[in-house]
């Protein structure tokens, strides 16, 4: 089972290559972006292993919050509303998502809620900017469909990982999502 889990992770990760380039149109480009960059990707594996590590109404609350609020962000993004320190921001959640994670921070789910929706927003703008003049209602049916087969990609590894009693290697997938997350913040988001 570790095996399976380590392998479904990696696959999640292995399209992805930091923004290569924008996109727009239909579902499938909304549904392709966030495999766009390893931010996103991260970020979204994070969110449903500290869901599930944590576990509880977690499980489904943290990744429904990211979702929603997500797509408040996309929706910003494609009116083209723009903010600064979008792409730092979304840095910053892969070092705040990997040491929740890392640390198996046991936080009650209202605030797990408040923070992970936070820095949605700015993973929903980066989106949603780059859906500008797309149909967004089929770019964002398309990159929420991404999103919640990472989030659930995320907790099936960690659950498939806790069920051998070894929380270690969720853990260390937290380490790796900040370290990734500080390498991004290091080189401007």
């Amino acid at each position: 089972m570790l095996r399976l889990a380590l392998l479904i992770f990696v696959l999640a990760i292995a399209p992805a290559s930091a923004h290569p380039g924008h996109v727009s149109g239909d579902a499938v480009a909304g549904f392709l972006h966030p495999f766009s960059g390893i931010d996103h990707v991260a970020a979204m594996l994070a969110v449903g292993a500290w869901s599930a590590l944590i576990g509880g109404w977690r499980v489904w609350a943290w990744p429904l919050a990211f979702v929603t609020a997500m797509m408040a962000g996309g929706a910003i993004g494609h009116a083209g509303m723009t903010f600064p320190a979008v792409e730092q921001t979304i840095a910053a959640s892969l070092v705040v998502f990997g040491i929740l994670l890392a640390m198996a921070i046991q936080a009650p789910t209202g605030v797990g809620v408040v923070v992970i929706a936070v820095f949605a927003v700015f993973h929903g703008i980066a989106h949603g900017n780059e859906a500008a003049g797309a149909n967004l209602t089929a770019f964002m049916t398309g990159f929420v469909v991404a999103t919640g087969l990472l989030h659930l990609i995320g907790i099936v590894t960690a659950r498939g990982l806790i069920a051998g009693l070894n929380a270690t290697p969720v853990r260390m997938v937290g380490v790796a999502t900040a370290v990734a997350g500080a390498a991004l913040l290091a080189q401007g988001g």
